[in-house]
Formats: C-alpha cells, structure tokens, sequence
C-alpha cells in the first residue's frame, strides 16, 4: 500500500510541472499563426483631447495573407501599377503618401475608375472590417476600396517630387 500512494505521489504533477507546461503550450498556440500561414497587423488608433489625456486602441487582425505595396510614385497622371484585391477578402487597410496622390482603382482618371482615393501628403488612412464599415455613414470610416481591384491602379501625382506610396491590407483568402 505504501508503494502505491509513493507512486501516486511521484505520479501528481507539481506546481512547477504544471506551470512549466502551460508556458510551453501558450509558446506553442502563439507559434500557430506562423505555422499555419497566418499573418497579424497590429492597428493602433489613439485621440488625445485638449486636456492632453489621450485614449488608444490597438486591434489585432489577423488573415491567410498580405498583399503590400511599396512604390515611388513619379510625377505624372495616371501611372498604372499591378496590384489586385478581392474586396470580400478584404479585413484590413493602410494607405500612406509622403507626397498628394490620387489613386484610381482599375480605370485611369479619364476613363471610369471603380473608386477615386484622395491621399494628403502625410495622410494614414486606416480601415478595419472589426472596426469601421463596408459603406459610408454619419462619423464611419468607409472602406477606401468598394469592389475587386481587378486591373491595377492608376496613380496620379501632381507634386514637385515623387511621392513614396504604401498599402498595406490584411485578407481573408
């Protein structure tokens, strides 16, 4: 009898057995994203009021895949890129210019563009399918892309120098 309970006893996990193994299990789940393909954005919003006291969110968003693109974008109308998206894939967006832009999705500015996209210089423009929405409403960001970018972008700068564009999105694929 005695030999059993010594064997029960050995047998219990201690207190450090048990954190020890829950450290490497959470080690193990955070691996997952990367393992299986995922990719994670971190979006981070912050408003500071006149009294200096600010309020910041960061939102995690987490897809199958990225699509980014990084250009410098020369002065000229209408320059056309390859860069495709499926809308409904679509979780989140960034859109960044150092110099004015204008952006045309799938159709030059002469033509019938799908969406006309404004970016000032030093502009972020940020949506999040958690956060904002698909279409435009009192004090909602609206999605900057409202259907498949199916024949590139057609960018126009206007500045005195080129402009250094980037997109960053987050999909669902």
């Amino acid at each position: 009898m005695l030999n059993l309970l010594a064997a029960a006893v050995a047998a219990t996990p201690s207190a450090f057995h048990i954190h020890h193994f829950w450290s490497i299990l959470f080690t193990a789940l955070s691996a997952l994203p990367f393992v299986f393909g995922l990719v994670s954005h971190t979006v981070t919003r912050s408003y500071k009021d006149s009294t200096g006291t600010t309020t910041s969110k960061a939102e995690i968003v987490t897809g199958n895949s990225e699509a980014n693109f990084d250009q410098a974008v020369p002065i000229a109308a209408n320059t056309h890129y390859v860069f495709n998206l499926t809308r409904s894939q679509l979780k989140s967006m960034e859109i960044t210019s150092d110099i004015a832009i204008t952006i045309y999705t799938n159709a030059a500015s002469g033509g019938s563009p799908t969406d006309t996209i404004p970016v000032a210089a030093g502009q972020v423009i940020v949506w999040t399918l958690a956060t904002d929405t698909l279409t435009a409403g009192p004090g909602l960001v609206k999605c900057p892309i409202s259907a498949d970018v199916t024949a590139g972008l057609y960018i126009t700068n206007a500045g005195a120098s080129a402009a250094n564009l980037k997109i960053r999105a987050v999909l669902a694929t």
